[in-house]
């Protein structure tokens, strides 16, 4: 096998039940009979036919970073899980090379206790790796860890700003509570004001999943190892402006850090429907060789949006990235296509980085 082809799709938000094409509640803006939605999904299981044909002794990866379904719905999970398997079909690949990480819209049911008892929890846990048995997959030249941004474990964390005001926050999971309140210094003499609620979406990947992630990392020993991550949320911000508290990970300092030490080189994410590129690097971290963040456009939105990442088995210096979706019934490249250095090759000249040429830093 010379070459792995990692396609990447994102926010599939199955199933499709909006009434109009007007509507943007990421609940599917296209109705299961829609005409549209099931030529670009025929054309984008075409496309896998076409390039598995193309590149017949090349090894294929599905990775599908968050949110299957729409709003915890159970038929999204079953339409999602139809869908995956007709791709791994046209690939020509067994379920254990579908990589799937959770998303928010995949978890909404779990926080709730009660919801939670039903059947959904045990179907999802079995489709999405990083809850099954099945923690990530890996060859040779590259090793593929899902991973899950909703840590469920409650976190007490504290800040006090310069004026005395104390925050006190409780993440847990998705829903977290923070109580930002006037506790005032004591030397103010003020009275104390009550602490107020706010109810803020706060993703994390936790310390329990670090542990797992650099548990796996560890374990590729081999420096040629091209070592990929997949989440759901981004590690940093988007284009465009956020208005919503904590959309990016709350840890993800911790994390861009863990991951520069592990030696990731690629960081795939959903989350945001946009397609986006970034290289962040460390420089003063003993490990400053930096990784890719890369995100992917909806598929679901963005016309069977993917990102096409091949990576050269023979020698893993060489990775190329393109990204794309339909137009006028065929497939066009989105964007620019990027040549990059995984992280062991940045390492060794991490005065320079490609990415279309050379920029000195």
């Amino acid at each position: 096998m010379s070459k792995t082809h990692i396609i990447h799709i994102t926010d599939l938000h199955f199933p499709h039940e909006a009434k109009n094409q007007n509507v943007d509640d990421k609940s599917g803006i296209l109705t299961t009979n829609d005409h549209e939605f099931h030529s670009f999904r025929k054309n984008f299981l075409d496309q896998l036919e076409d390039l598995k044909k193309t590149h017949r002794e090349h090894e294929f990866v599905l990775v599908v970073t968050g949110d299957l379904t729409s709003k915890y719905k159970l038929k999204g999970l079953q339409d999602s899980k139809s869908f995956l398997n007709e791709c791994s079909k046209a690939l020509g690949i067994s379920r254990d090379r579908v990589v799937v990480s959770p998303g928010n819209h995949d978890y909404e049911r779990i926080l709730n206790k009660k919801k939670s008892q039903s059947g959904f929890l045990t179907n999802f846990k079995s489709f999405c790796t990083p809850l099954s048995n099945k923690k990530y997959w890996n060859n040779t030249t590259v090793g593929i860890i899902p991973v899950d941004s909703m840590d469920f474990a409650e976190e007490k964390i504290e800040s006090e700003n310069k004026d005395g005001i104390k925050s006190v926050g409780f993440f847990k999971g998705l829903v977290s509570t923070l109580f930002r309140g006037s506790e005032v210094k004591e030397s103010e003499k003020k009275p104390q004001e009550a602490r107020l609620p706010k109810i803020i979406e706060a993703p994390k990947i936790g310390k329990e999943e670090g542990c797992r992630v650099a548990t796996v990392c560890d374990s590729w020993t081999s420096s040629k190892i091209v070592k990929i991550i997949a989440i759901h949320h981004h590690l940093v911000p988007v284009y465009g402006i956020e208005t919503k508290p904590y959309e990016a990970l709350i840890d993800a300092g911790t994390f861009i850090q863990k991951f520069n030490k592990l030696n990731v080189s690629i960081v795939l994410h959903g989350h945001k429907h946009e397609r986006s590129v970034r290289f962040i690097q460390d420089l003063d971290s003993q490990n400053p060789q930096g990784f890719y963040i890369i995100g992917g456009n909806s598929f679901v939105y963005n016309n069977g949006a993917f990102n096409h990442i091949t990576i050269d088995n023979t020698d893993n210096t060489s990775i190329h990235m393109q990204g794309f979706q339909i137009q006028n019934g065929n497939y066009i490249p989105v964007g620019k296509a990027f040549n990059l250095s995984p992280a062991n090759v940045v390492a060794k000249n991490v005065s320079s980085l490609t990415i279309q040429g050379k920029i000195e830093l």
